[in-house]
């Protein structure tokens, strides 16, 4: 019991650290900026798109609504998307394989119709952008036809669960994915960062 609990102590305590710690200090000048967006429900973080941001094939093979204007990526474990939908139906068994044993993961994308006030906004400059949007896309598992795979219906009518590549474990989680994007993207996060506020503790954020 000891050694359990020293071990999630020294977990903690290297998520503080690491998620303090910058990584690309100096920001990314241009001349235009564009908005993407960070959404964070208390524990697990999503990068917002514009639609008009991703490419026309991709949005068409997510069946993105032209009427839908943001659409949000989140990454994670494909047994705890699946079976867990609220907190409630959280069981102690996908828990435990999600954070220590090899699983598949899924790519959570949830459309919006309007900007919401949780959208915490992020400005890029277009290479930026273009890096976050390929580390988004080069997390989706595609068929020899270069095509998406849908692994599941959403919590609701506007998100849809697909196939994505690695494994969640209690190093690489949602957030860090988050954060390893960034990271592809110049901007100024955390060396590593499990949880979301180690993410919004590096971000300025603008309107």
């Amino acid at each position: 019991m000891l050694g359990i609990v020293g071990v999630l102590l020294l977990y903690f305590i290297l998520a503080f650290l690491l998620s303090i710690i910058p990584k690309n200090p100096e920001p990314v000048t241009c001349a235009e900026k564009e908005t993407v967006y960070l959404i964070s429900n208390g524990i697990h973080l999503d990068i917002i798109l514009k639609r008009n941001q991703l490419k026309e094939d991709f949005w068409k093979q997510l069946k993105i609504p032209e009427s839908a204007k943001y659409v949000a990526f989140g990454w994670g474990d494909k047994g705890f998307y699946l079976n867990t939908a609220t907190w409630e139906d959280l069981k102690m068994s996908t828990l435990v394989n999600a954070l220590f044993l090899k699983s598949e993961s899924a790519m959570h994308v949830t459309n919006y119709y309007s900007k919401r006030e949780q959208f915490v906004a992020l400005p890029l400059c277009e290479s930026q952008l273009l890096a976050l949007k390929t580390h988004i896309e080069m997390s989706f598992v595609k068929d020899d036809k270069e095509q998406i795979l849908k692994v599941g219906k959403g919590y609701g009518r506007n998100d849809d669960f697909y196939a994505a590549k690695g494994s969640y474990n209690a190093i690489k989680t949602c957030n860090e994915w988050v954060n390893q994007g960034l990271k592809k993207a110049d901007v100024r996060t955390s060396v590593w960062s499990p949880f979301d506020g180690g993410v919004f503790y590096h971000l300025d954020s603008h309107d």
